[in-house]
């Protein structure tokens, strides 16, 4: 019989951040024994075997027919790259899938990450039939302005250990009150009122903003007046103001840019309304 450990459970384990931080000091550790007795710690057992992992295949043993067991592992996805996330705040959880893909069992030794990363996973020490699988999530915990790479290992027994996953994610200052904004429908030759943008400097250092302006193919509908300075205090904020003026009939589409030094520039708002 076969075992998932499946990631609504593993979900249910993790709880909410402040659950994470103070409940889960395995993080970032290599697997231990006691947190990966079958049965516990939010993954699911069914009759005698538990989860699995493998890739290219490591020759276990023979069969009763004399064919040879191979032990293979898969690990997906490939790479996880995190959205821009404000210094000092965890990113929202990706997940990666370790499925035993040979037809032996797979040992697990070892799963960490390595940068400004996280890791919590609900893997036993085996993974026993081909099918077993189970789930590991990461999370992005910036805590300087900048691109960031790192990576998830998983150590076993099984040909071109250690699987990895590559991670990246940007960490940043600026947090802006919307992504995005939606005119909706306007006359023609006629301006809309100003939708206001609030742009607020998170970091302890002042942030400089070089440019901000209005680009894409339909920027020429759209205008923005700032109340930016060159310099955003720390704590501080600004507002962009912008507004729609449609030229023809149609859709229009552009986008609010803001180029400065505090990590994931340029800031970008999506822009879209309608001329009637």
């Amino acid at each position: 019989m076969k075992c998932r450990c499946v990631l609504g459970s593993l979900l249910a384990f993790f709880g909410s951040a402040v659950v994470w931080a103070q409940s889960v000091p395995q993080i970032n550790q290599p697997l231990r024994p006691e947190s990966a007795v079958p049965g516990s710690h939010g993954f699911t057992r069914t009759g005698d075997s538990c989860c699995g992992s493998s890739v290219d295949g490591t020759l276990a043993d023979f069969n009763q027919d004399g064919k040879p067991h191979f032990i293979r592992v898969s690990l997906r996805p490939a790479k996880m790259d995190f959205r821009d996330q404000l210094i000092g705040t965890s990113s929202h959880i990706k997940v990666a899938r370790l499925t035993n893909t040979g037809d032996a069992p797979v040992n697990l030794s070892g799963i960490s990450v390595t940068g400004l990363f996280s890791q919590m996973n609900n893997c036993p020490t085996v993974l026993y039939q081909v099918g077993d699988y189970c789930d590991i999530a990461v999370r992005f915990d910036p805590s300087r302005r900048g691109r960031t790479v790192g990576q998830l290992s998983v150590f076993d027994d099984a040909k071109g250990s250690p699987q990895t996953v590559a991670l990246s994610g940007v960490g940043t200052v600026v947090k802006l009150s919307d992504i995005g904004v939606n005119f909706g429908d306007q006359k023609v030759g006629t301006k809309s009122p100003a939708v206001a943008v609030r742009l607020t400097n998170t970091g302890k250092s002042s942030l400089v903003i070089s440019n901000i302006a209005v680009v894409g193919g339909g920027a020429d509908n759209f205008s923005q007046r700032t109340g930016c300075g060159e310099k955003v205090p720390p704590g501080g904020h600004c507002t962009i103001k912008v507004n729609f003026k449609p030229q023809s009939n149609g859709q229009k589409n552009a986008e609010l840019q803001i180029s400065d030094d505090g990590g994931g520039s340029p800031q970008k708002v999506a822009l879209a309304g309608t001329g009637t």
